[in-house]
């Protein structure tokens, strides 16, 4: 039979307690980190993509390069300004992934869906081209005004010909597009939601000006 003094008693007690302790204050910790990491949300910029409409397809191929951005551009943070707030940046919410990186594959896709061109690359391609896009995302952010809110998008875009005869005619056209698109409400994910119909907006009039400009051109090589 083994006997427990009264001190042996006294320790194993607050032995047990400092590791109960430990354990809570462990979990506790823990909790709260994951509290703090369920409560900031992520967006992507994404919409279905457009079906061919145009009726002539350029047998020629595009490149498109990687859009850059402006250093106004917050590329992690989903910003919000509001007038009467001085803050601008929601912290809790922001992008999955590099949103100016998103606009560039979309631009890309939606023309390759579009059947604009015969075929459209990427800047990695080693496919030889002729046509080019690049562009700057000057602004991209919402932006609450009163009782309204809407998403905005400006970006400065160039169309290029590496082909054309004269130099003063490579660049086809420089364009700087502004898109504002109203949102249902104020909230940062009915914002997010006027952004992706922003980016789609873009897309269609980049879309839109490059086909009226191949348009030209194709008159133009007719009449020589």
């Amino acid at each position: 039979m083994i006997y427990l003094s009264k001190h042996n008693i006294l320790n194993q007690f607050l032995g047990c307690f400092f590791i109960a302790g430990s354990l809570f204050a462990v979990l506790s910790t823990g909790g709260c980190a994951l509290t703090s990491k369920s409560a900031i949300t992520y967006y992507n910029l994404d919409y279905p993509s457009p079906k061919a409409e145009y009726s002539k397809t350029s047998p020629d191929v595009l490149m498109v390069y990687k859009f850059l951005s402006s250093s106004e551009v917050d590329t992690l943070l989903f910003s919000i300004s509001d007038e009467k707030k001085s803050s601008s940046i929601v912290s809790q919410h922001r992008w999955q992934e590099n949103p100016v990186d998103m606009i560039t594959e979309l631009v890309l896709r939606d023309i390759e869906t579009s059947r604009l061109f015969d075929k459209a690359v990427d800047q990695w391609s080693s496919m030889r081209y002729r046509y080019a896009l690049e562009g700057t995302v000057r602004n991209l952010m919402g932006e609450i005004v009163e009782n309204s809110a809407r998403a905005v998008v400006e970006a400065e875009v160039s169309f290029i010909d590496f082909e054309a005869s004269k130099l003063g005619k490579k660049i086809i056209f420089r364009k700087l597009y502004k898109i504002t698109e109203p949102s249902v409400d104020k909230t940062p994910a009915m914002i997010a939601q006027a952004m992706n119909r922003a980016v789609k907006r873009l897309s269609k009039r980049i879309r839109d000006d490059v086909s009226a400009s191949m348009t030209i051109i194709s008159s133009e090589q007719k009449g020589m």
